[in-house]
C-alpha cells in the first residue's frame, strides 16, 4: 500500500451576500485588495496556512490547505473575520472541493517506456512524465518514481493510485514519503 500525501486542497464557498471589499480590506489585517489588478480581496491566513480570495458576491476560493477539515477551518475563520467587521455570514456555508493535488513517492525509479499502454499519454520530448487520466482527474508518473495526482475527491484519488500501482506492478517499491 502506498502513501498518498495531500499537498494542496482548493475549495470554494458562498459565505455572505454582497460585500464592500474596499471597506473590508481596511478592517482585515493581512489582506490585499487592488481592484485594478484583481476583482477579489486576498487574505493570507497563518493557521491553517492558506490563501483566501474573497469576491464581492460573497463567494470565497481558498487554497493551500492539506485537508477538507482545514478547508472547513479556513471558511470558519474568514466568516469570523467578516462577522467581527460587521458583515453577516451564512450560518453553515456549504464547502465545495474544486481540486486536490496529492503526491506519492514509490521509492525507486520507473521505466516509463514499459508503462506505455492505450489511454496513457507519454511524449518525453514535450513533458517528462507519463499522464494517466482517471474519471475525475489525472495521475502524472515520473521516472523518479514520484507521482502527482490531481482530482476532486480524496478517497477516489487514493483508490485510483492504488489500482494503478497494482496494475503496473509497482507495489513492491519502497515508500519514501
Amino acid at each position: 500500500m502506498v502513501e498518498v500525501k495531500i499537498e494542496n486542497v482548493v475549495a470554494s464557498s458562498l459565505i455572505s451576500r454582497e460585500i464592500d471589499l474596499e471597506k473590508l480590506s481596511c478592517l482585515i489585517p493581512d489582506s490585499e485588495y487592488n481592484p485594478d489588478e484583481h476583482q477579489a480581496m486576498l487574505i493570507r491566513l497563518k493557521e491553517p496556512k492558506s490563501a483566501v480570495f474573497l469576491l464581492q458576491n460573497g463567494k470565497l476560493v481558498c487554497t493551500g490547505m492539506k485537508s477538507l477539515e482545514e478547508a472547513e477551518r479556513v471558511v470558519r475563520n474568514v466568516c469570523g473575520m467578516l462577522e467581527s467587521s460587521g458583515i453577516k455570514t451564512y450560518k453553515e456555508p456549504k464547502i465545495e472541493i474544486l481540486g486536490i493535488v496529492a503526491s506519492v513517492d514509490l521509492g525507486r525509479e520507473i521505466d516509463l517506456e514499459e508503462l506505455r499502454e492505450e489511454g496513457v499519454i507519454y511524449n518525453p520530448e514535450e513533458f517528462p512524465g507519463l499522464v494517466y487520466r482517471i474519471k475525475e482527474g489525472v495521475i502524472m508518473v515520473f521516472g523518479s518514481g514520484k507521482l502527482v495526482c490531481i482530482g476532486r475527491k480524496e478517497e477516489e484519488l487514493k483508490e485510483n493510485v492504488e489500482k494503478l500501482v497494482r496494475n503496473w506492478g509497482l507495489e513492491n517499491a519502497k515508500n519514501r514519503s
